[in-house]
């Protein structure tokens, strides 16, 4: 019966857009043709437009989210854009604002009603035969870009609800290709988007697929600078050369960082995050309720950013992204926020140490001085430890890196037979390179590892092996 319902609304919106030329006007500027509204199903929300479906199913109505606990038309002044699922079923709205200075400019069918944006993918019903044809599809960041590249001749496109691509997305892409062609805003949020969706698909896809290489499926757009692919409607002529020079993932950091160096700060940003999330699942769960239990996470938000209520909960611009919207919800019920944009989220400890950028140690500490917090002295305990732990974890991972590359340096350049010296020199060696001479043994270890593993591999010929000592702990190797 809902489907039933959303299909009738979905022609009434249609019906309300070819009724106010004033908002067709509004496509034609951007350059949308007829056809491609009629294909996407495009539509518009005035404010009585569902009265005549009011009488009989206004109850079932106010459950789909289509009107709110007043019984009036929640996406008033909109542009109804329909999301159907793979199968191509109308599953909920996105709702698109006509006021340029609409604080909310995307309203997606409430999740509660049963949608579920992380689940889904604009126009994948219609790309995904087309998808399997081509064997790649090309990810853009919003609706309108999927419309405008349809419209150009790329039929095997869609977009994410929100620039945070899930792994769910990824598991229903992979249906149909393992190959992905980034076509993001050429600004800082689109390159912070393509690199943090990158780093999702490359590890969902592995998972699924031990097979999978990242480097030779995916590849990149770059977008002129402010410029997304919705824009190349009024500029036909820049699409071709842009798809003819798409880029590698290391090509396209490195173009993007050298027209603006700024651009570095998303890696730095993003293994950051990661460190705080490993920080995050080491904390014993009584311990971090026992802080948390003594915060209110809307007025620690609230110390960021300008709170505004909305329904039981509050919202605010996120802070982690750039965008113009209201797209970070903070729930007080839950103690948690969740950012609809760039899929930030969390509670009130993981929400201070992403924003101040420190570690959740000094993001605990920060809380505890600025509320005054009255906690037990076992807290500091275990956060001092999983600090500790996080640094002999990150000394580990730095001397590991060191050895991957002095063992690649001297497989090509130091003969076998003079590879071993005095356990000074290597001391030297990595006293040079930030560490102590104690990190010796750790650093032979990893080059042991990396000798055993050439072996394993049939790296070095059988009648060599009696010739290479593998140096024992204690002392040091070449270089």
């Amino acid at each position: 019966m809902n489907m039933d319902i959303l299909e009738h609304v979905n022609q009434i919106y249609q019906q309300s857009l070819h009724d106010n030329q004033n908002v067709l006007q509004y496509f034609y500027e951007r350059g949308i043709s007829p056809d491609t509204i009629q294909k996407f199903e495009v539509g518009f929300s005035d404010s009585y437009c569902l009265n005549p479906l009011k009488h009989n199913h206004k109850q079932q109505l106010k459950n789909l989210g289509l009107l709110n606990d007043k019984g009036n038309e929640r996406n008033w002044n909109r542009l109804m854009l329909p999301i159907r699922d793979a199968k191509g079923q109308l599953v909920g709205y996105n709702g698109r604002s006509l006021k340029p200075d609409e604080q909310i400019k995307y309203l997606l069918s409430p999740e509660s009603m049963g949608f579920n944006k992380s689940t889904t993918l604009y126009n994948l019903h219609q790309a995904k035969d087309v998808i399997k044809e081509k064997d790649h599809v090309f990810l853009v960041e919003g609706v309108f870009d999927v419309m405008s590249m349809h419209q150009m001749g790329i039929e095997n496109v869609v977009c994410s609800l929100g620039t945070s691509l899930s792994k769910e997305q990824i598991g229903l892409l992979a249906n149909y290709t393992s190959n992905v062609v980034f076509a993001y805003d050429g600004d800082f949020p689109g390159f912070e988007a393509s690199i943090k969706n990158s780093i999702t698909l490359s590890k969902t896809m592995n998972e699924m697929d031990k097979s999978y290489e990242f480097d030779k499926s995916t590849r990149y757009l770059m977008m002129p600078n402010e410029i997304d692919p919705g824009d190349l409607l009024t500029s036909p002529g820049l699409l071709k050369p842009i798809l003819h020079d798409s880029k590698t993932y290391s090509e396209y950091c490195k173009a993007s960082c050298e027209l603006n160096p700024s651009y570095e700060q998303v890696f730095k940003k993003i293994r950051k995050g990661a460190q705080i999330d490993r920080e995050l699942q080491q904390i014993p769960k009584g311990v971090k309720q026992q802080l948390l239990n003594h915060l209110d996470i809307t007025e620690v938000v609230s110390d960021y950013a300008q709170l505004q209520k909305s329904g039981k909960d509050f919202k605010c611009r996120c802070p982690f992204h750039q965008e113009k919207t209201a797209s970070l919800v903070v729930s007080k019920s839950k103690q948690i926020f969740k950012c609809f944009g760039c899929g930030e989220g969390g509670d009130a400890l993981k929400f201070v140490a992403k924003i101040e950028g420190v570690n959740i140690k000094e993001a605990a500490s920060k809380l505890i001085n600025r509320y005054n917090l009255n906690v037990d002295a076992n807290v500091f305990k275990q956060l001092d430890r999983i600090d500790k732990h996080q640094q002999i974890n990150q000394t580990n991972k730095k001397l590991a890196e060191l050895a991957k590359g002095f063992f690649d340096w001297r497989e090509k350049n130091v003969p076998i037979e003079k590879r071993n010296v005095q356990e000074s020199e290597l001391g030297k060696y990595l006293e040079r390179s930030g560490f102590k001479t104690t990190d010796v043994k750790a650093f032979n270890q990893h080059l042991d590892q990396l000798e055993k593993e050439k072996i394993d591999r049939g790296g070095i010929k059988s009648e060599q092996r009696n010739k290479r000592t593998i140096t024992p702990r204690g002392q040091g190797l070449g270089h």
